[in-house]
């Protein structure tokens, strides 16, 4: 299947914002935040084979079933990407843009296809 974007495009953005924030904006940690989630969340969709709107929880709880720990990273992902979203009254640091970035890539490249 042809993509317009891949997984791997969500997360270099969210990389690039944050390595670009040079005035720590949290604005720009919220969006990174965002990305990464992004990310992870259509790495995990590819990976198990969905396609089209699935809801979150269902390729959090999929994903949790076949790989535990990268389904709970998902999952706490998520809640923080839905923080970074939706509660703008809780501040976001750079540590928290990088546990984010850390667990984003970490679900992508795990569950990426090898390659010979």
């Amino acid at each position: 299947m042809i993509m317009a974007v891949q997984c791997g495009e969500f997360y270099n953005l969210a990389d690039k914002m944050h390595k670009k924030n040079l005035t720590a904006q949290e604005i720009c940690y919220r969006s990174s935040i965002n990305r990464a989630y992004y990310g992870a969340f259509h790495a995990a969709k590819i990976y198990l084979n969905l396609h089209g709107k699935v809801p979150h929880t269902d390729v959090i709880l999929k994903l949790t079933r076949k790989h535990r720990t990268l389904g709970d990273m998902l999952g706490t992902l998520f809640e923080t990407r839905k923080d970074a979203d939706y509660e703008i009254e809780i501040s976001f640091s750079e540590s928290d843009v990088r546990k984010a970035l850390k667990k984003a890539d970490t679900i992508i490249y795990s569950l990426a296809p090898s390659k010979p």
